[in-house]
């Protein structure tokens, strides 16, 4: 699916003497979320590899599937393909606002739609004009700013294509979230480190991390030692948005934060095997939940849910964990596609590929052929 899923948070409790209080505010306030959350249109797929279709907050047809891809909406627009293979701007009501002439064309993002033809990249806005072209290389807009690159530059422009941080000297970065980016420069391939610049362009920490994962809750997973080490224990730990470590490096791997908890890998896996060895930690590292050593994690919690998997005659199977550790949904599910957006989990059943939608709230699981029936 073209675009990034939006990760958001549920709730979690770390003492018993709080249960009650805490599950009323943090239920509160995810039953907020969720309902922000179901306000656009829902983008989802018929059948695995199938058209892609929307439905609204009520999961009824918005768009019956026509699309051979389809995006999240952004300011009233989506973009998406035909079977074709023409790239068009829609409103929520699957009206065309406009066709983009374009090899490929990326999901809109504050008020911008970055797409590719050739080797050039550019720029439409949610009308379908061109904007900004010729560049190498471009990332999302956010906060006004994408970080492109421009001949042998890489810098972050305006929308109007204003070059804003000349001689930044950096390889890379992405978009800007709260006044910071995460930028990399190139150490010996295919190492990079990663560093934050604020919205003036100066650095507020100069790369010097091996990894670094987007801000959630104020803390990012930083990667402390190279990848030729990160077998070790000590690659991974939390820093804040000035750099300044919070959580020390002692982890295999970590995940965002969510609603003031995170999954981290513990233990030493075998190269290319899937993640297991996770436990839950709070914002002080200190350990909420140890799972099941059998368990397999395999995303962060995404609307208060985390993808999961276990071994069955050989096969994984998906589920859904919550950020207590519980299993919600029992893993059933294909191993193969599994994604969150506006509020939803998409799965598919693991005999007949069967396509089902799980409310991340409630982990109520609908079968989308009995709604496209």
């Amino acid at each position: 699916m073209i675009g990034y899923m939006i990760i958001l948070a549920t709730t979690v409790w770390s003492s018993i003497n709080r249960y009650h209080v805490k599950t009323f505010v943090c239920c509160c306030l995810f039953l907020a979320l969720s309902v922000s959350a179901h306000a656009n249109p829902i983008p989802v797929q018929k059948g695995f590899g199938g058209l892609w279709g929307y439905l609204d907050e009520d999961l009824d047809v918005l768009m019956e599937p026509q699309y051979a891809d389809a995006t999240e909406f952004d300011g009233g627009v989506a973009v998406v393909e035909t079977e074709e293979g023409s790239f068009q701007i829609i409103d929520e009501e699957g009206n065309r606002i406009a066709v983009i002439e374009t090899d490929y064309a990326y999901a809109p993002s504050d008020g911008m739609i970055r797409a590719k033809q050739g080797d050039e990249w550019g720029y439409y806005d949610y009308q379908g004009r061109l904007k900004i072209e010729g560049l190498n290389r471009a990332g999302d807009f956010q906060e006004g700013k994408a970080c492109v690159k421009m001949g042998d530059e890489v810098t972050y422009i305006d929308k109007d294509g204003r070059n804003l941080f000349s001689g930044l000297s950096i390889d890379g970065g992405y978009p800007f979230s709260n006044g910071i980016a995460r930028v990399y420069r190139y150490v010996d391939w295919p190492v990079d480190v990663f560093g934050i610049i604020d919205k003036n362009g100066n650095f507020v920490t100069e790369p010097k991390f091996y990894d670094l994962n987007e801000f959630s809750e104020e803390l990012a997973a930083a990667g402390f030692t190279s990848f030729e080490r990160s077998n070790r224990a000590g690659n991974y730990g939390y820093i804040d948005r000035r750099g300044n470590v919070v959580i020390e490096g002692q982890y295999y791997y970590a995940h965002p934060f969510s609603n003031g908890v995170a999954l981290v890998r513990y233990k030493k896996i075998k190269k290319g095997a899937t993640p297991r060895y996770f436990k839950i930690i709070d914002r002080h590292g200190n350990t909420v939940r140890r799972l099941d050593e059998e368990l397999r994690v395999l995303t962060g919690f995404r609307g208060g849910l985390a993808a999961v998997a276990r071994v069955r005659e050989g096969e994984y199977e998906v589920g859904l964990m919550d950020c207590n550790g519980d299993i919600v949904v029992e893993p059933q599910f294909d191993s193969d596609t599994y994604y969150y957006s506006n509020g939803y989990w998409q799965l598919f059943t693991n005999e007949d590929l069967r396509p089902v939608l799980v409310d991340a709230f409630s982990g109520k699981i609908v079968y989308l052929d009995e709604i496209f029936s």
